[in-house]
C-alpha cells in the first residue's frame, strides 16, 4: 500500500526558507516518494519519539532531515532542517 504525503502550510514556508537547488529538490521527492512506497533504505529513516519519525537526506554540500507523522493512511510533513556538512 502506497501512502499519501500532506504538507502543512508552514512545512512549505519553512522549505521555501532552506534556498533548496534544482538536484536537492529532487533527491528529497525521490526519498518521500521510495518511503511512500515501502522502498526507503534502513539508513535513512527513523524513529522518534510521541509518534515522529525522520527521513535523513545527504545533499551535495548539506543534509537534510524531514520530520513527520502518522494520521490515518497520509504522512504529515512537520519540519525540513537542513545542516552544512563538515569539511574533512
Amino acid at each position: 500500500m502506497t501512502l499519501r504525503w500532506h504538507r502543512l502550510r508552514q512545512f512549505e514556508k519553512e522549505t521555501a526558507k532552506l534556498k533548496l537547488a534544482k538536484g536537492e529538490v529532487v533527491r528529497v521527492q525521490a526519498i518521500m516518494s521510495r518511503y511512500a512506497e515501502g522502498r526507503a533504505f534502513p539508513k535513512d529513516h527513523k524513529v522518534l519519539r510521541d509518534g515522529v519519525e525522520e527521513l535523513k537526506i545527504a545533499g551535495y554540500d548539506r543534509t537534510f532531515r524531514v520530520h513527520f507523522g502518522r494520521v490515518d493512511d497520509e504522512l504529515v510533513l512537520c519540519a525540513c532542517i537542513s545542516a552544512r556538512r563538515r569539511p574533512r
